[in-house]
């Protein structure tokens, strides 16, 4: 959320400003939906429009937002994804339909691994340690 914060120059939740975009995160994924992630950036921002990064960010924050944790990427992946070592697909919306849509595509690319370690801490396995292990 802070990296959409960012990009975007605003807080999560604004009341000032209109009801469709008080609440970022909902117009975020409205705003791609529509094709138009361009219209989330600052105003203070300039940047280059033929420079993809700024939209890649866009996707990675948009995929780390995800209401369902299973499809949230870890940061392993976020960082090749933001580094350009792997792709960044089009995040689903945050409706039940797009999550089952995608889950099996990130469990597949975090499957892949790394050499910094496990390639993906929102496996099963590793959730059920955290779960079992309790608070510390």
């Amino acid at each position: 959320m802070v990296l959409l914060e960012i990009i975007g120059g605003r807080k999560n939740f604004d009341p000032s400003e209109t009801s469709e975009k008080s609440h970022f995160p909902s117009y975020a994924f409205k705003m791609m939906e529509e094709g138009k992630l361009r219209d989330l950036l600052d105003s203070c921002l300039t940047y280059d429009e033929s420079d993809e990064r700024v939209i890649t960010a866009i996707k990675v924050a948009l995929w780390c937002i995800q209401e369902d944790m299973a499809l949230r990427p870890s940061m392993t992946r976020v960082v090749q994804m933001l580094e350009g070592l792997c792709p960044v697909p089009q995040p689903p919306t945050s409706s039940p339909l797009g999550g089952r849509l995608y889950s099996s595509f990130f469990k597949s690319i975090s499957e892949e691994g790394t050499s910094s370690g496990p390639s993906d801490c929102n496996s099963d396995a590793y959730l059920s340690a955290v779960r079992l292990s309790g608070p510390r």
